[in-house]
């Protein structure tokens, strides 16, 4: 659904050339919620910038459903919806106003235009609300407004801008749920964002990008994996027991243990296969006469990965 190719943006900052975005490849598939995480400073509001056409590259390509973004501009925003961060809509109207407005920018007209408004405002729950000014909306209903407006002709890729950025718990869950509703109905999703628990989340794959590179790219679950290098356990035996284990897990644990050491008074290993190492540790101990005092699965998070990722390990 999205491509980009060698993409690089160069600024001109008092006589100085800042690239913000250096030569980022990657791929978006059809039907996917894919999240771009960085620090401040990282390129992933250039990149998404660029993607929504607000912005060429200063090299590389990106194509939108086959459509090279420079080339036809216009195909290509017929195919997306932005929803930017911020404020995004004119207060002194009425969300079926606004609705409409938006629907004639695009070119949805007449009673397609109707039809679209009311089951859009009835998905993000504002029907009752259809006839309210939006300066006496919540924030929460202010995001919700502006996700019904940038779905209103149809777009085959959703772009997200820090979409529930100064929303309470309560209502970015809801806002999440919406977003995955949307995306069983086939709309690809973009989300550009800070918020770990949110990518973690919402996100099919994840792209950590850091001073300008795309970094790394995977799931959730393989970027936790590699703060270790795998899933990881914890293993609670006798102190004067833990260097024995140790030598033990190295020794008979096979391909199951990756890596073992001690750390904070307890045995933390590696394994490629988490399950049957919680079967298989025990085991191995008690058949060398260890007793395992405690045994818990370790989960690291996606911050622990981003950590890691982008301040050099």
């Amino acid at each position: 659904m999205l491509e980009l190719r060698g993409v690089t943006k160069v600024y001109s900052e008092h006589g100085e050339e800042i690239r913000a975005v250096d030569g980022v490849t990657l791929s978006v598939r059809r039907g996917e919620i894919f999240s771009l995480l960085g620090p401040n400073g990282a390129g992933k509001t250039t990149t998404f910038r660029m993607v929504a056409t607000l912005e060429k590259p200063t090299d590389g390509v990106i194509y939108i459903d086959g459509f090279n973004c420079e080339d036809n501009p216009g195909e290509v925003r017929d195919r997306i919806g932005l929803v930017p961060q911020g404020e995004s809509y004119y207060e002194k109207l009425t969300a079926e106003e606004f609705m409409r407005l938006m629907g004639k920018l695009y070119g949805v007209q007449g009673e397609v235009l109707e039809d679209r408004i009311g089951g859009l405002l009835e998905l993000v729950d504002l029907e009752g609300r259809k006839d309210s000014l939006i300066e006496g909306f919540s924030g929460g209903m202010k995001q919700r407004l502006s996700l019904a407006s940038g779905l209103i002709h149809r777009p085959s890729l959703l772009l997200l801008d820090e979409p529930t950025t100064g929303l309470d718990p309560e209502t970015r869950r809801k806002l999440w749920n919406l977003i995955e509703e949307l995306n069983e109905e086939g709309v690809t999703v973009l989300i550009n964002t800070h918020i770990m628990e949110e990518a973690d989340a919402l996100s099919d794959r994840v792209g950590i990008m850091n001073r300008g590179k795309l970094v790394e790219v995977g799931t959730p679950k393989k970027l936790k994996n590699m703060v270790r290098g795998g899933e990881a356990l914890r293993v609670d035996v006798e102190p004067a027991e833990r260097e024995a284990a140790v030598q033990v897990l190295k020794s008979n644990g096979g391909k199951l243990v990756k890596d073992v050491a001690s750390f904070d008074g307890k045995l933390e290993l590696v394994t490629g296969d988490q399950r049957k190492a919680l079967l298989k540790v025990p085991q191995v101990l008690s058949e060398s006469g260890i007793k395992v005092l405690g045994l818990e699965a370790l989960e690291p998070s996606l911050e622990d990965a981003f950590i890691e990722l982008t301040s050099g390990g």
